[in-house]
């Protein structure tokens, strides 16, 4: 989805009535005021002949391994490689992981006939993370949220380019409620993207603005199961999909019944992940384009979802 300024939100409910309450009604939440677009500056620059970029002419570096930059907030401990400008960890400090259990008459009957399988009583399965681990993501070619994809498919290894940061890691607290995160790649050509995340101690929103010079456009991705945090066990069946504001209408996808690719345009409010107790969403108020699609994936993990 291509557009001047994003606002990433995360918010956490235990109801599905609060999760609609506040991220599926029209109305945007109180505490999210309409963003103003960015400067045309950048982004919107007519191509003219000097501007345009012949992209096969481009050499673009190989991807390198990155260096990550851990925030940490009263609320999460997020970690963003510099590989791609991405966030790779997404860990919710006061929400403790239960253990799945995989559904259907098969595994009922497993549970009656098998042996007691250990609880959450019996081990602690650590706090909540709404990510895969970097090493299955790796292994799987899963997306990362904030993961950037030129149109053009001849700069596609920018989406793994090298970003410069500004800080070598963020920690807030009460007395510094608030800081930003500056991430720049430069490529050949003349090309600079520059992504803008600020942290807030007490959200689990985090304000994005991307800027871009010398690239025709591009499609931001929400990354490969953001926001869903269960997808195999009783309490999250049925529950677990996709979700956007489109054009003033709420249009949901449940995992089940997407295929291949589903796609949708138009005017985009804000577009993301859900489950039963968790979501993830962009929030963007301009004209776009969602694609979400499905990647079939073993049972104990469940098909994956990647939206951008």
């Amino acid at each position: 989805m291509e557009t001047r300024r994003f606002i990433l939100a995360l918010a956490l409910s235990f109801m599905v009535f609060l999760i609609y309450v506040r991220f599926f009604a029209p109305a945007p939440p109180p505490q999210q005021t309409p963003v103003e677009p960015a400067p045309a500056s950048m982004e919107k620059k007519a191509v003219t002949a000097e501007s345009r970029i012949d992209a096969a002419s481009l050499r673009l570096a190989p991807a390198s391994k990155g260096r990550d930059i851990v925030i940490e907030t009263d609320l999460v401990r997020a970690v963003v490689n510099t590989t791609g400008g991405v966030i790779t960890r997404w860990e919710l400090k006061h929400f403790r992981a239960a253990s799945k259990e995989e559904t259907g008459m098969k595994a009922l009957w497993k549970k009656i006939t098998g042996p007691r399988k250990k609880t959450l009583q019996d081990e602690d399965q650590g706090n909540v993370e709404l990510l895969q681990a970097p090493e299955l993501a790796d292994q799987r070619g899963v997306l990362y949220p904030l993961t950037l994809l030129p149109l053009n498919a001849a700069l596609a290894p920018m989406a793994q380019g090298e970003y410069r940061s500004n800080r070598e890691a963020l920690r807030l607290d009460a007395s510094r409620p608030k800081d930003t995160l500056v991430l720049t790649y430069a490529g050949p050509g003349g090309i600079v993207v520059e992504k803008r995340l600020t942290f807030s101690n007490d959200s689990y929103a985090v304000d994005m603005e991307i800027s871009t010079r010398r690239l025709d456009g591009y499609s931001l991705s929400l990354g490969t199961d953001f926001g869903i945090e269960d997808k195999v066990s009783s309490a999250a069946e049925g529950r677990v999909g996709t979700a956007a504001l489109l054009d003033g209408k709420l249009i949901t996808e449940k995992l089940d019944k997407v295929s291949a690719e589903v796609q949708h345009a138009g005017v985009i409010e804000w577009f993301g992940h859900q489950d039963k107790y968790f979501t993830a969403v962009i929030l963007s108020g301009g004209q776009g384009i969602i694609t979400t699609t499905k990647k079939t994936a073993p049972k104990e993990t469940g098909d994956l979802l990647t939206t951008d």
